[in-house]
């Protein structure tokens, strides 16, 4: 029957639920942002959850992620989705700062050298100019 929620189905979504909740009361980076669950009870997450789509293998994903875990601010979307959206909110440097990162590596300036002026690491510089991060940003003048 189309819209049946599976025993399987109902053990990922209580995963996900004991996720979050571990996460707030225990992850370091949550509890110095004081990101909290605030979600009624699991009864209303699981609701949100269904009501929202959630498919296996799903994932549990804030769209601010300053803020905690609520109806307004929580969806779930595939591993693929969330991994890339993950990557997106934790890059260091805008896109305006990577071109100019590029621009002055092309003009001579060591990777070291650039890093320290973004306060970045050397590595995360490295990795911008030889294309190994950031490949999505490019110069609309060389395309």
């Amino acid at each position: 029957m189309a819209g049946e929620i599976t025993d399987e189905m109902n053990r990922l979504i209580r995963r996900r639920w004991h996720g979050i909740n571990w996460r707030c009361g225990n992850q370091k980076s949550y509890l110095r942002k004081n990101i909290t669950n605030e979600f009624k009870d699991y009864e209303e997450f699981r609701t949100h959850a269904i009501n929202c789509g959630i498919q296996l293998g799903y994932q549990t994903h804030r769209n601010c992620k300053n803020s905690g875990y609520s109806i307004e601010n929580v969806t779930f979307v595939s591993p693929e989705v969330h991994l890339r959206l993950s990557s997106l909110e934790k890059r260091k440097l805008l896109p305006t700062d990577v071109l100019i990162v590029r621009s002055m590596h092309a003009s001579g300036n060591s990777t070291h050298k650039i890093a320290r002026q973004f306060k970045v690491s050397q590595t995360a510089i490295w990795r911008c100019v030889n294309y190994v991060s950031y490949r999505d940003v490019v110069d609309p003048e060389t395309n």
